[in-house]
Formats: C-alpha cells, sequence, structure tokens
C-alpha cells in the first residue's frame, strides 16, 4: 500500500553528499573534498556537482594518487572516499573502500 508520499532521496544520502559537497564546510577560499578529488581525477564538475553523465570511476591507484595529493584533513578524506564508495557504485567502492580500511589501519599515512 502507497501512502501517497513522492518517494525521496536516502536521509543518510543526502547528509553524505551535503557534507562532502558543502563549500560551507570548507574555510574561505579552499575546495571542498569532492572538488579535490574530482580534480585530481579529471572528472568535470562544477564545486564538486558532476556536470557530465558519463565518467569512469578512478582505481585503486589513482585514489592513493589523489589521497597524496589532496591537501584535506584524514577524517575528511577518508569520509568522502567512504561516501563515494557507498553512493557511487560498485567500481567507486572496489577503488575507494580499500583506501579507506588502509587509511584507518594506518597502513596509509595521510595526516
Amino acid at each position: 500500500m502507497t501512502l501517497g508520499v513522492a518517494r525521496t532521496e536516502s536521509p543518510w544520502r543526502l547528509t553524505l553528499v551535503n557534507t562532502n559537497t558543502s563549500s560551507a564546510s570548507a574555510p574561505s577560499g579552499e575546495e571542498t573534498s569532492v572538488a579535490a578529488f574530482l580534480d585530481q581525477w579529471k572528472i568535470p564538475h562544477v564545486n564538486g556537482s558532476i556536470e557530465v553523465d558519463d565518467y569512469p570511476a578512478p582505481n585503486e591507484a589513482q585514489v592513493r594518487e589523489a589521497v597524496a595529493a589532496v591537501e584535506q584533513p584524514k577524517e575528511d578524506v577518508r569520509l568522502y572516499l567512504a561516501a563515494a564508495g557507498l553512493l557511487m557504485g560498485d567500481d567507486w567502492r572496489a577503488a575507494t573502500w580499500p583506501v579507506v580500511d588502509e587509511m584507518a589501519s594506518g597502513e596509509l599515512a595521510k595526516e
């Protein structure tokens, strides 16, 4: 039975996306985690909002390279990569979650 309520995005998904794309979460003059990583992966975007329909997911090596290059706090990087893996599908999950696990265990240094 349907209650006549339009299905909306999951509140968790919206919260993760907002946290990672909000320019309010970045100090003045700094880019968001999403924008910084999309720049590294050469995915067209406007302030972290992807502007094309067809783009390749990064591979695990590209994720590691971006982690080393992006100047964002470790916790923000881990949250973004975990969220990207959750929200963007299997290819993204396969590339990002192993790096998140390495960062959490200290195997991949990012301070």
